[in-house]
């Protein structure tokens, strides 16, 4: 809500406590979703949603948008949104979409000021409320974070269990291919409390399903829908016995009622999916024989199932709600596998559960095992550094932390103002670090203590980039500063038309970097001063902008968000060759270039490793890295170590790619969570860090043991801290 929600929900978020059930009164409410405004012509359909819900539902006493509110998260389209709900006679209630924040300057703090809290919770008549943040930042993807659930579980436990619940968020979750990595999470926690109605957008369509007794609507966009045109919206009627939907679609004239979703969620009956054995059947072959605990009486017939969000097929159950399903993976590591069955009643349920697939232990196998893990109580986008024996990780609950690998333990931890995407860049006996509380940061890496520290205008998600005693790091006031290391003078700044989120890259005296603004950019490193820039695509939004530029010393690349890849002459910025996928084909977009020799090597959302001759820029490699069922390849740049290349992936898998051969060596699942970090190299061992919140270490038999140094930095009066690994 715009004119109530800023104060209510601040109170409402803090926690609310229910001694008694507090009766249902009747009422109306209407969901509306994906406003989209910046879209040409998207406030006036906007407007238009309003007035027809005033017409048809005159009786509305709140209105719910379930996120992309905005199309870029500008503050201007922020803006226009808070100012055209305001004037309503009811209040309109906000969850947070991925338009809001991926392109956001501010991250999610412009939401905050201008919307309201990114989640919360309040009561109307009898119905519990409550708001999800999944959007995440910098992505289009969808994530519940360990937060959030964690409060949405203390928040619903406090209920009445007659008390009506609803759930608003974005991202629609538990459906097939779905774009949030950790649905079941959620699920889990919703099956043991009274949330018979969970509203959704991103979809733009109208569509209803069901799961485990909790009906899932999701609405249509007013700016622009898939099926129906716009706008079309959902209105609810609420009393005693559960909440009656109807479905409007303006532009027609058109009202159509559906099913009540009753007030009582239905008792979910069935007990927990459990893995009992993983077994062989030759030739790499693999089957998982399961069961459903706690059937009772029912007979379950035929189901579905997907195994790591990605391979789906049909199953049928045995007596005692068993089933064997053949398993499409064999890489080692944790998979998840998710069953959905109809029961005798025609409900649908569904049940998730992980499980392991050993490495394989012989002299003609090389796989990789998990070592340690650490894990920490946020999600992780930022990418994880070590030097020496020490690595640095920032989560996104503001920490950024470092540990000691020889030992586990947690040495130091500074806590900043909002999420680090930024990735620490070392310069000497020194740490640099952005963050999204607008700052950057200078710590001493073996103590954590702060030594400078400056802010900029915006958010600063780009990675900072050390040259000799100069550092450089962009910010989402569209502004590139330069700073002495050793006191954080600033030197200078050069002002792009939009946020710069691309970790520079620098050579011969120039600096080089695409900001949201469809420029590439070079800066004199001396004077700061423009020596050129030329234009990147059609629209800024196909900047050069996410990926990190990479320069030989006479040549610089990088790619774009139209899928192409730009090699200029870093002295004079002229085109030296561009590489277009075939129509049809998508190819790098997020991911940054290492080289070997003469070609540079990325990944690219289709899933694949490609190369390019830098020279010529004819494409020499473009490997599927899980064939018949791409992986995309995101934020995770690889990581190179002679011929051997490290990347992660959204399917949550790391790979091991030999550039000699072409190939695969291994993968290795790390289910759930996303893999939008950059891995790090620490001798023979591998570190990958999980949008589930954890690092992992795995080995690397493919390579001869590196030695891992043995020296310590010891400071003086500093204690250590112990951290929680848990060792395999």
């Amino acid at each position: 809500m715009i004119r109530i929600v800023n104060i209510l929900a601040i109170l409402f978020v803090v926690g609310w406590a229910v001694a008694a059930e507090d009766p249902v009164e009747p009422f109306w409410f209407v969901h509306i979703t994906d406003s989209h405004i910046g879209v040409s012509g998207a406030d006036e359909k906007l407007t238009a949603t309003l007035k027809d819900i005033l017409k048809h539902f005159p009786e509305t006493e709140l209105v719910i948008n379930t996120g992309d509110l905005t199309d870029m998260g500008t503050e201007d389209q922020m803006t226009t949104y808070v100012q055209l709900v305001r004037s309503w006679p009811f209040p309109v209630y906000n969850a947070s979409g991925n338009h809001d924040v991926r392109w956001s300057p501010w991250g999610k703090e412009k939401f905050k000021e201008l919307v309201g809290p990114t989640y919360y919770t309040f009561r109307h008549k009898g119905v519990q409320f409550f708001f999800l943040d999944t959007s995440v930042l910098a992505e289009h993807h969808g994530h519940f974070s360990k937060e959030q659930l964690q409060w949405l579980d203390a928040e619903l436990s406090r209920l009445s269990p007659e008390t009506p619940v609803v759930i608003c968020f974005h991202h629609p979750p538990l459906l097939p291919a779905s774009t949030t990595d950790n649905s079941d999470e959620f699920a889990k926690i919703i099956e043991r409390y009274n949330v018979p109605l969970v509203l959704v957008g991103h979809g733009h369509n109208l569509y209803r399903y069901s799961f485990n007794g909790t009906t899932y609507m999701m609405g249509g966009s007013t700016a622009y829908s898939v099926v129906f045109g716009s706008p079309c919206y959902e209105a609810f009627y609420v009393n005693r016995d559960g909440f009656l939907p109807y479905s409007r679609l303006a532009q027609r004239d058109k009202t159509s009622s559906s099913s009540l979703v009753p007030r009582v969620k239905p008792r979910d009956p069935y007990g927990e999916l459990i893995v009992e054995e993983v077994k062989s059947l030759g030739s790499n072959s693999l089957v998982a024989n399961c069961r459903i605990t706690s059937i009772g009486k029912a007979r379950l017939n035929k189901g579905s199932y997907e195994v790591d969000r990605a391979f789906r097929g049909v199953t049928e159950f045995r007596k005692g709600g068993r089933l064997s399903i053949p398993l499409p993976v064999s890489n080692p590591g944790r998979h998840s596998l998710t069953v959905t069955f109809v029961d005798d009643r025609k409900s649908t349920y569904s049940r998730t559960a992980l499980f392991d697939i050993e490495p394989k232990r012989s002299k003609a196998s090389v796989e990789p095992s998990i070592l340690r893990t650490f894990d920490m109580p946020s999600t992780i986008q930022s990418s994880p550094v070590v030097d020496k024996n020490y690595m640095y990780v920032g989560c996104n609950d503001g920490t950024l932390r470092a540990f000691d690998l020889l030992t586990s333990e947690l040495v130091w931890e500074a806590k900043l103002g909002a999420e680090i995407l930024s990735t620490p860049a070392i310069a000497g006996d020194k740490l640099i670090v952005g963050s999204n509380d607008f700052c950057v940061y200078c710590f001493d890496k073996y103590t954590g203590l702060q030594l400078w520290k400056y802010r900029t205008g915006a958010a600063v998600l780009s990675t900072p980039c050390v040259d000799d005693d100069k550092v450089y790091v962009g910010s989402g006031d569209g502004v590139l500063y330069a700073f002495d290391v050793a006191k954080g003078k600033l030197l200078w700044t050069f002002k792009a038309e939009k946020m710069i989120k691309c970790k520079p890259a620098v050579s011969r005296g120039r600096v080089f970097f695409g900001a949201w603004d469809n420029w590439f950019y070079c800066v004199d490193t001396r004077t700061g001063q423009p020596v050129w820039k030329v234009p990147v695509s059609t629209t800024p939004q196909f900047s050069a902008a996410t990926a990190n530029p990479a320069t030989t010393g006479t040549r610089v690349i990088f790619t774009s968000h139209d899928y192409c890849v730009r090699c200029l002459d870093q002295k004079t910025g002229a085109h030296l060759w561009m590489f277009k996928p075939p129509s049809g084909e998508t190819g790098p977009s997020y991911s940054s270039f290492v080289f070997r020799g003469i070609n540079a090597y990325s990944s690219s959302i289709a899933g694949t490793i490609v190369g390019f001759n830098m020279l010529t820029g004819e494409r020499i490699l473009n490997l599927p890295v899980r064939p018949g069922k791409p992986d995309e390849l995101f934020d995770s740049a690889p990581v190179l170590d002679g011929k051997y290349l490290y990347v992660g992936s959204t399917g949550g898998n790391v790979y091991c790619v030999d550039l000699d051969a072409g190939q695969v060596v291994w993968s290795y699942s790390l289910q759930p969570g996303f893999i939008f970090a950059t891995p790090a190299i620490w001798g023979d061992h591998l570190l990958v860090a999980s949008m589930s919140g954890t690092v992992y270490e795995l080995s690397r038999p493919e390579v001869a043991h590196a030695p891992l140094l043995q020296t310590r930095y010891e400071p003086s009066g500093v204690g250590s801290k112990q951290s929680s690994p848990n060792r395999r």
